[in-house]
């Protein structure tokens, strides 16, 4: 029976569904219903070609980026503060585009960890965007106050000079008027130009910006997805050279220990790292493809062949015998041979450590390598970081810990993501503890903290809160039951007022002491004549929730702190009722004050929540 060319083959049918992901930013799930209907109705390969070629279009050559973005600054500069800030955003798009060409022209050269920071910083433009918009959206607002109250004027002065001109028996006065007013509406019509010119500059950015927060904006789409192929490429490149490249590394480095740098050069190590590549770069066809054992082999073996020549001609040249390089060469060949006893001493450091033996010593060390390889921008190093990390954590030894998965998120949060290692080693606690990953966990905490925030109509530094949460003691943590959403609430109030989860729970607790608690509340009623209720903040102490306490005494703060204005005795008798210091009651109101003003505009939050919303978060 013959084969319907209509029809895509499992390796087509998947490529289709991962352009229709990458490209109409469709989830996995519609891709691969899309994909499956266009099979049934015998339009997939036509729907494959059309993506194929766009993805080549977007990918190929970002020149149109570059010239894109910069076009984009031209038109926007030298404007308001939204408009300047969403200018420095596209130079900066413009900077990654501009390096990315000049590397797909093959006019430099990118490693896989510089196109991660490029897509890094791609990452952080479109941030400073979104942070523009609010900016642009006020500015809209007064332009538009601006044209409405400039267009009311030029009616009531045009209103006049129709009255002037009808006037019978004009006085000198009238006609002085009359041109008077006729050269304010001259001005104003000029204002109205100028505003209606800045009107359309802010909406046209509002409208530019908008189109790359929703992943509508061709020219940074295809700039990310140019990223994503170069490091694509870059990868199977680089794995491909893999310890054939460090070798000829390990040569040139032994070689500078000794004092003999120029015997690199002599001997040609710089050649064979350029065949290497050379041969790299055809057996993975420009990094299109990944690198057999056999590829390998011959990219090895074009390094090898250049250095065994110049080997044999420094050998059999006299002047290397009289001078003893030949002593040179063979501690080339040694560190050579060291390259592969670092694999040795990796796992004997982990036996050591861990008191554990050779043969586990041994598999624990291979997943961690294999952990590494799997994930291009982690050394085996740092693999090892990330496993004592978890190990000490818990302190145990499990399997799991050398999990590729389990090791890149620990690395990517401790490497990347900025926290130490004390708080990598509690955020994974409260993970393994609630049956999630670290990554997960980390997530968890910022969906609920978003949700907050949201509700709260105010904007706090979210990883400022999960470091908080990080830092409470086991005994916080633990009587909130390590539950992820009590946690970011506690850290979300607790930020609020600028206290520690420890301090609130500490504070708290010092009015379990009924009968002093009881004469703090009855002083402090006599000094203001204003009421307080404690009972809810007690009761929080008593069961030792610091979420509840956290948020009661933002309650509590925020109902009292009026009355305490001006009052020396006030306060110290409020500070004294809640548990803390004069100086944390000033401050936490303080605080307050400034969130009120200055707390972020609501719609940008909700924005933010619609967006994780996509992404699995519920409430």
């Amino acid at each position: 029976m013959a084969t319907d060319p209509n029809k895509l083959n499992a390796d087509e049918l998947k490529k289709l569904i991962e352009l229709l992901q990458k490209i109409d930013n469709l989830t996995k799930q519609v891709a691969e219903s899309q994909a499956q209907q266009a099979q049934a109705a015998g339009n997939a390969r036509g729907q494959l070609e059309r993506l194929e070629e766009t993805y080549k279009e977007l990918t190929s050559d970002v020149s149109y980026a570059a010239q894109g973005f910069r076009k984009i600054v031209q038109e926007i500069t030298n404007q308001n503060v939204g408009l300047k800030e969403s200018t420095k955003a596209y130079k900066g798009l413009t900077s990654i585009a501009d390096k990315l060409q000049s590397y797909q022209k093959g006019y430099s050269e990118l490693s896989s960890k510089d196109l991660k920071k490029l897509k890094d910083q791609a990452k952080v433009e479109k941030q400073r965007l979104e942070n523009a918009q609010s900016l642009l959206k006020e500015k809209e607002s007064d332009y538009k106050k601006s044209k409405s109250i400039n267009e009311a004027s030029v009616k009531a002065k045009q209103a006049e000079i129709a009255l002037l001109t009808t006037k019978a028996g004009k006085t000198k006065q009238d006609y002085y008027d009359l041109q008077k007013l006729r050269n304010e509406v001259k001005n104003l019509n000029k204002d109205y130009t100028a505003i209606n010119l800045e009107l359309d500059k802010t909406t046209d950015a509002l409208t530019q910006n908008q189109a790359i927060l929703e992943g509508e904006d061709e020219l940074y789409k295809g700039t990310l997805l140019a990223l994503d192929e170069a490091a694509r490429k870059t990868k199977n490149l680089e794995k491909s050279l893999g310890l054939s490249g460090l070798a000829v590394e390990g040569i040139g480095k032994a070689f500078n220990k000794l004092g003999l740098g120029g015997l690199s050069s002599a001997m040609g190590l710089d050649e064979a790292k350029e065949k290497m590549k050379e041969v790299a770069d055809e057996v993975t066809e420009g990094g299109d493809k990944a690198a057999g054992l056999i590829g390998k082999f011959k990219i090895l073996g074009a390094g090898l062949s250049v250095i065994g020549k110049n080997i044999f001609s420094y050998l059999t040249d006299p002047l290397t015998i009289a001078t003893g390089l030949v002593t040179g060469l063979i501690a080339g060949v040694k560190s050579l041979i060291s390259l592969f006893e670092e694999s040795a001493k990796y796992t004997g450091d982990i036996a050591k450590s861990f008191g554990v033996s050779a043969n586990e010593a041994a598999k624990i060390g291979g997943n961690l390598r294999s952990a590494a390889g799997s994930d291009f921008f982690m050394t085996t190093e740092e693999a090892r970081k990330a496993f004592d990390v978890m190990a000490e954590a818990t302190g145990t030894i499990n399997a799991n810990f050398s999990d590729p998965k389990a090791v890149s998120a620990m690395n990517d949060l401790v490497t990347y993501a900025g926290y130490s290692t004390e708080e990598a080693k509690e955020l994974y606690k409260i993970g393994q503890l609630n049956n999630q990953s670290v990554d997960d966990t980390v997530a968890g905490l910022q969906g609920q903290l978003q949700i907050l925030q949201k509700n709260n109509k105010l904007r706090i530094n979210e990883k400022q809160a999960v470091e908080m949460v990080a830092k409470a003691s086991a005994t916080v943590r633990m009587n909130l039951g390590s539950n992820p959403k009590a946690l970011a609430q506690a850290a979300f109030y607790a930020t609020k007022l600028g206290m520690t989860l420890d301090e609130i729970s500490s504070a708290a607790e010092q009015t379990l002491d009924f009968e002093s608690s009881i004469q703090n509340q009855l002083e402090y009623q006599l000094l203001t004549g204003k009421e307080i209720n404690v009972d809810a903040y007690q009761q929080a102490a008593a069961s030792g929730d610091a979420a509840a306490a956290s948020k009661e005494l933002n309650k509590l703060i925020e109902e009292q702190g009026p009355a305490i204005q001006g009052n020396v005795f006030a306060q110290e008798s409020l500070a004294k009722t809640l548990g803390i210091s004069r100086e944390q009651l000033m401050k936490s109101i303080e605080l307050q004050k400034l969130q009120k003003k200055l707390g972020g505009d609501v719609a940008q939050i909700e924005e933010a929540i619609n967006r994780k919303m996509k992404d699995g978060l519920s409430y």
